[in-house]
């Protein structure tokens, strides 16, 4: 067999390569040069045997699949199921303020509900006679829920 002689074995194709050898003189070279050709060569046929059955199949495209779909899983178990808890939660605390109840907003804003202007909107007091309009929206806890005040008017 000649050096450029392309070898099939199986699906993959050798092409023979001759092993790179330190030399110690011009004899050890070209007595490297008349080695047999299956000593040059870098890969056995060991390696270009097909791992397991006939190539292709339903068992390749699961075994591909699987671990994916198992991250998938356990990532919904952990991050997307407990988010969706802790939304939940926190929407029945938003829609559930009202007068008197102490709140802080997503900016840090501490106050107290004076009123409930509509479903979006509350009346926050930050200091005594001091009230501002904040969104519903952005309130980030209820630190305390207060005994609603009876309406005087």
């Amino acid at each position: 067999m000649k050096a450029g002689v392309r070898v099939q074995l199986g699906a993959i194709a050798f092409v023979p390569a001759l092993a790179i050898v330190p030399a110690q003189n011009r004899d050890e070279i070209s007595r490297a040069g008349s080695k047999p050709l299956k000593e040059k060569m870098l890969f056995t046929p060991a390696f270009a045997q097909v791992f397991g059955g006939a190539p292709g199949g339903a068992s390749d495209i699961f075994g591909f699949i699987a671990p994916f779909a198992l991250i998938v899983i356990i990532m919904y178990f952990l991050v997307i199921r407990p988010q969706q808890k802790n939304a939940r939660t926190h929407a029945d605390i938003i829609k559930n303020v009202r007068r008197g109840d102490t709140i802080v907003m997503n900016g840090g804003l501490i106050g107290k509900v004076a009123r409930v202007v509509d479903d979006n909107e509350l009346e926050l007091e930050i200091a005594p006679n001091i009230k501002v309009r904040v969104a519903r929206a952005l309130i980030s806890e209820v630190r305390s829920k207060g005994e609603p005040v009876k309406d005087s008017a």
